[in-house]
């Protein structure tokens, strides 16, 4: 057999089981490149167009970056993948992303587009996680962060990190530690690959906050952030993260018409992010800094 180039890991996200839109355009975006498909949870699935694909066993509540985190501990290629069944990839996702990472490149990711006629809730869930990665009309550059969704990673840097990989891949955190060697990331503003959701406003403030309480535990304990600063601010976070987004479509060009929209389900949700991270300042001891 061939060396693997590629190894995709595909979470099965809390809430969202279906693989076969997701294992449908990964089917069209390989052909060309030797690669594994590592699906992590659910059951057990075959496609006749992926030729290597395997099933790695998971909680259902598992969350996206402690998924990715186990599919990458068993993955052969040089390269990983990182995907969940909320996404799709566009046709020239890998043959587009993998030619930038090379040399001092860590990682490449593509700007995330969204579903057509998505709901407030979907349309509100895209916002609060991917504003800072709307599709543009620049030339691909280095940036501080990508969006781990849809983004490509040599594993080799994964794997200098064990303390973090041994709690998930949580991308940010390995972002800091590769910028910090010197490292760089880059970021495609073509779409590369598309949310689709749907997102259950009563699941989506659910997995919000318990990412909030994960982000306020690391922030205090890995980072040696004010406790207290988190607490404070955490009643004027959800119009502070939403002022952010409009400011953002506004920079791009763009409608605020979606945020308007999707702007209950938005408050909900920023609301419950802000709630979780002053919970895991609170109390960081109480979960796994990541």
């Amino acid at each position: 057999m061939s060396r693997i180039q590629l190894s995709v890991i595909v979470a099965v996200a809390p809430g969202h089981p279906a693989l076969e839109s997701t294992l449908d355009s990964l089917a069209a975006a390989l052909p060309g490149i030797t690669a594994e498909v590592i699906v992590v949870g659910g059951s057990p699935v075959v496609h006749p167009s992926i030729e290597i694909l395997r099933h790695v066993a998971a909680a259902p509540d598992m969350l996206v970056p402690e998924a990715w985190g186990v599919g990458i501990a068993t993955a052969a290629g040089e390269i990983v993948g990182c995907l969940s069944t909320e996404f799709i990839v566009q046709q020239e996702w890998a043959k587009s992303l993998l030619p930038m990472v090379r040399d001092q490149v860590a990682g490449a990711a593509g700007a995330i587009a969204i579903a057509p006629h998505s709901s407030g809730a979907t349309t509100g869930m895209y916002l609060l996680r991917f504003a800072p990665f709307l599709p543009g009309s620049e030339a691909p550059a280095t940036r501080d962060n990508i969006p781990g969704d849809g983004a490509l990673y040599r594993r080799e840097k994964i794997l200098e990190h064990p303390d973090l990989l041994a709690e998930g891949f949580w991308e940010i955190e390995f972002h800091r530690r590769w910028l910090a060697a010197g490292d760089s990331l880059v970021f495609d503003p073509t779409a590369r690959i598309t949310f689709l959701g749907p997102v259950s406003l009563a699941e989506g403030v659910a997995l919000r906050y318990r990412h909030g309480v994960t982000y306020g535990s690391t922030m205090v304990l890995r980072h040696s952030n004010s406790r207290m600063r988190h607490i404070l601010l955490a009643p004027i976070l959800p119009l502070v993260l939403t002022g952010r987004i409009a400011r953002r479509l506004k920079a791009r060009g763009g409608s605020l018409a979606p945020l308007i929209r999707s702007l209950p389900a938005l408050l909900a949700l920023t609301s419950a992010w802000s709630a979780g991270e002053a919970v895991g300042a609170m109390r960081p001891n109480g979960g796994t800094a990541k």
